[in-house]
């Protein structure tokens, strides 16, 4: 049975902001995604944003800007020009991703016709117009993630057999691995390794998260068949991998996936950066050097991180 083990967490409320009220430029990159000399162009070329200076002189960002340019990366990620995003006043802006979300959510019932009865040629259709018509972002969050989520509902209540689940799930698997392969990242970006640990045998998280991680500037390998642990430390190096992706679902026990973390982050270079994430892993935190993913929006940041990492001396 497949499960989506990477949990996406919606939150309609744009105004809340956590942590620190002022934030450093810094900061704001690695959280939203969006590179230090991009905001500067914006407010060189737009006069916004429009941060404050501290005592040196740096620039540092209120919450009410960090919630508006969180707003703008979603607008973008939706295919608007940041040109006429950042044009719009905050009221427009938050209009036009109303108007958005209000577009891309899907039909429940259409995708429980292509969970429970579409005949194969038109469900693998029906997936790739979607896709093109949504983009890989929206396609992820508002088609991908509750298609699976009904088709685990669909086959636990005995709706659908294991044949049925099989041919949806590797309907949607055929598109997304195909779309990976199209949108390879350059030799110079940031290299990640994409793996499942046996005994896991669930990859459609995992390729989703990889999917998220190249559309935010990094080159994939995704592994795929399961390998054991380790196999893994050698295969980072011969990539060679800034970090290595993994996924555990909720038909792993939770001490099976801590046990694979810790040994891994024990054989790996410590350059080697680590992201996991799924079902199994809810609520987990506090794996050293580890990074715990359960949220899809997280993905981003991370690869922004990388990023910044590689730039680096």
């Amino acid at each position: 049975m497949s499960s989506f083990p990477f949990i996406v967490k919606v939150n309609a409320n744009l105004s809340r902001t956590k942590g620190k009220v002022l934030t450093s430029i810094q900061e704001l990159s690695r959280e939203l995604g969006i590179g230090v000399d991009t905001l500067r162009a914006w407010e060189r070329r737009y006069g916004w944003p429009q941060p404050r200076r501290d005592g040196r002189g740096r620039r540092i960002y209120s919450a009410s800007q960090r919630d508006e340019l969180r707003l703008v990366r979603r607008l973008i990620d939706f295919g608007e020009r940041p040109g006429k995003v950042l044009r719009l006043e905050p009221a427009g802006r938050l209009r036009l991703l109303q108007e958005h979300l209000a577009a891309a959510g899907p039909d429940d019932e259409t995708l429980r016709s292509l969970v429970l009865d579409a005949p194969a040629a038109a469900l693998a259709d029906d997936l790739r117009h979607r896709l093109e018509r949504q983009g890989l972002e929206v396609f992820v969050h508002h088609t991908a993630v509750p298609l699976i989520d009904l088709l685990g509902r669909a086959w636990s209540a005995g709706e659908i057999g294991i044949g049925r689940e099989h041919l949806v799930s590797d309907a949607l698997e055929d598109l997304l691995r195909g779309e990976l392969v199209q949108t390879a990242a350059s030799q110079d970006a940031p290299g990640i390794l994409s793996v499942i640990i046996n005994p896991e045998r669930h990859r459609l998280g995992l390729l989703l998260a990889s999917l998220l991680l190249q559309h935010n500037g990094c080159r994939v390998q995704l592994i795929r068949e399961p390998l054991p642990v380790e196999d893994v430390p050698d295969l980072a190096a011969s990539l060679p991998a800034d970090a290595v992706a993994l996924s555990f679902s909720r038909q792993t026990p939770r001490t099976t996936a801590l046990k694979v973390l810790v040994e891994l982050r024990d054989r790996l270079d410590p350059r080697v950066r680590m992201i996991a994430g799924g079902g199994a892993l809810d609520n987990v935190s506090g794996v050293p050097n580890v990074h715990i993913c359960c949220d899809l929006a997280e993905i981003g940041t991370f690869a922004a991180r990388l990023q910044q990492a590689r730039s680096q001396p």
